[in-house]
């Protein structure tokens, strides 16, 4: 079949029969008959390129003709199990108006050339012009939000990550599962496409009972409505399940890390979530000023300076609510902490947080990655974020930027190689082993109205970087009584980062922040080494990162550094 899309206007009689080529719903394909007076039946033939058949689905719909490749992606996340055609009329001011839908149940690549061809008829009686979009596995829900007025589709004020992207895609998180490559696994994901014909979306449906057909030479490219987030991590150079890290006492004799003072942290104890999710989306792929927005795009309707001082803070807790899913410290600390989950009792969604993995360069990029390219991720709503305010410095715009940008979490266990236990001298642990026989559960009596049980794994930093254990920690407390110590309970620490689209890859806009998530993106971060938790280096940075943009679009192999830009040792959002 010619690849591309035709449309048919017939006024008053339709001759003939057509083909039905995919199953509808009975209601979407009556017997044609001649129109009703003063009505026009309209058919719409056209191909839908299936996305990861001959490529991804594009960045951008508005812009067809763009080199795509196609790794990165499941079949699962390739599935379309309907296609819905949405005709919307344009009123005497511009606006788009709903008018009429039509849905093909199960689509069938029938000739087996990697495409869809499918075929719809509606019917207006408002003829003139007209914008037309293509849906992939809509909902009811989604449907009906073409029919608002800003045409937002809303997922609720849900308290889970899970039910947030689940409102655009079905996702895995059964807890009975081990938390692994098939758990947390996309399907079913809202897609959505422009009609345009000569890159226009405008097209007449003429007056009269004429007969015309329109072609438009480019199959539909659907686009996703969520992007993926992966983080990965690089392994030690002499133990690959463990994660390169770096203590500042070996920054200056050994900045690749591995160094003589530098402890362990492993792979299966490197957790990851994201925070402040937006609950808003635009189906209909919005762009503003040659800028790519979403519902709650600017920043200044939501943020501003409080007034008693101590930088920016949330100008109305229930309208930002409304807009964001925003984890608490708690509930942060819950999700990435394997040690509190043990002994709370609970489980975190596979879909929510999940284990970092080892970094592979043969599993990124259009050469290497041919055959085997990472797949694996935590979806993610779109979430730009335009900068509509003036800040005084770098601080403020940084404590202001956080409550409005999806950030990547990170919980990393730290078992320390040295460790003061109480001794004249430290010790000094060849294996991670023996530095948790020091570092076991211990219950504190010091106060017997409130004693205290802490995790395994948990030690205290004071602030020349030394490390203790609870009998440690005492011993030198009486020493030097005025000697300030962090805790780390489990051994755990927080990290977070932005997604970091820096440089060529980055902001549409000078307005627009960088750190932007784009739907149908799909983010690989490279941690190169993590910082040991209280150990701050130059400019607050607590992990070496480099974010890599692949994949769901026509980027591969981009690769700009970046470093956090505000130290979170206590998860503090």
């Amino acid at each position: 079949m010619k690849k591309g899309v035709s449309m048919k206007y017939v006024g008053c009689v339709m001759i003939g029969a057509v083909a039905i080529l995919c199953s509808c719903r009975d209601e979407l394909r009556p017997d044609l008959s001649p129109a009703q007076e003063g009505k026009t039946n309209i058919i719409v033939n056209l191909t839908v390129e299936r996305s990861g058949s001959k490529s991804p689905a594009s960045r951008s719909p508005l812009d067809p003709n763009e080199d795509e490749y196609t790794l990165g992606f499941t079949d699962a996340e390739n599935q379309i199990n309907s296609l819905t055609l949405i005709m919307m009329r344009i009123d005497a001011s511009g606006n788009e108006v709903f008018e009429a839908s039509k849905t093909i149940q199960s689509p069938k690549d029938t000739d087996n050339d990697g495409d869809y061809d499918v075929e719809f008829q509606l019917e207006t009686n408002d003829r003139g012009v007209k914008h037309f979009y293509l849906g992939a596995n809509l909902r009811v829900e989604h449907l009906a939000s073409f029919r608002t007025q800003d045409k937002v589709f809303d997922a609720g004020e849900e308290e889970s990550g899970h039910n947030i992207v689940g409102a655009l895609m079905n996702v895995k998180h059964s807890p009975d599962d081990e938390l692994d490559g098939n758990i947390g696994e996309g399907s079913n994901i809202v897609m959505t496409a422009p009609i345009l014909v000569e890159n226009r979306q405008d097209i007449t449906i003429p007056s009269g009972s004429t007969e015309e057909t329109i072609k438009i030479d480019n199959p539909v490219k659907l686009t996703r409505t969520v992007a993926k987030v992966l983080l990965t991590c690089v392994p030690k150079s002499d133990a690959e399940e463990y994660v390169k890290v770096i203590d500042a006492k070996d920054a200056k004799t050994n900045p690749e890390g591995d160094g003589e003072n530098t402890g362990w942290i492993k792979f299966a104890d490197v957790n990851y979530m994201l925070n402040v999710l937006n609950r808003k989306t635009y189906l209909n792929y919005r762009i503003e000023n040659d800028n790519l927005i979403d519902p709650n795009y600017a920043m200044g309707e939501l943020i501003s300076l409080r007034e008693e001082g101590g930088g920016y803070g949330i100008t109305n807790l229930d309208e930002y609510q409304r807009e964001f899913l925003y984890y608490d410290t708690q509930a942060m600390v819950e999700m990435l902490n394997k040690d509190v989950q043990d002994r709370e009792g609970k489980t975190p969604e596979a879909c929510t947080s999940r284990i970092a993995i080892k970094y592979d360069e043969t599993k990124i990029g259009k050469v290497n990655a041919d055959e085997d390219h990472y797949t694996e991720g935590l979806y993610c709503t779109e979430n730009t974020v335009y900068k509509d305010m003036t800040f005084a410095n770098e601080a403020d715009f940084q404590s202001a930027i956080r409550y409005v940008t999806t950030r990547v979490m990170v919980g990393a266990k730290y078992t320390p190689k040295v460790i003061w236990n109480g001794g004249e001298e430290p010790i000094t642990n060849e294996t991670e082993e023996d530095a948790q026989k020091i570092l076991q559960e211990v219950r504190d009596d010091g106060n017997p109205l409130e004693p205290v049980t802490y995790l395994a794994g948990t030690f205290w930093r004071d602030s020349e970087g030394n490390y203790y254990s609870l009998a440690g920690m005492k011993k030198k407390l009486k020493e030097s009584s005025g000697t300030d110590f962090s805790r780390y309970d489990g051994g755990w620490g927080y990290y977070y980062t932005y997604i970091d689209e820096n440089a060529k890859n980055g902001a549409i806009s000078k307005d627009q922040t960088r750190w932007g998530i784009k739907r149908n993106h799909y983010y690989i971060l490279k941690v190169d080494k993590i910082i040991a938790p209280g150990s701050p280096f130059p400019g607050n940075e607590t992990m070496r990162i480099h974010s890599e943009l692949v994949d769901w679009v026509n980027k591969g192999g981009s690769e700009v550094e970046i470093k956090v830009p505000q130290q979170s040792e206590t998860a503090q959002p």
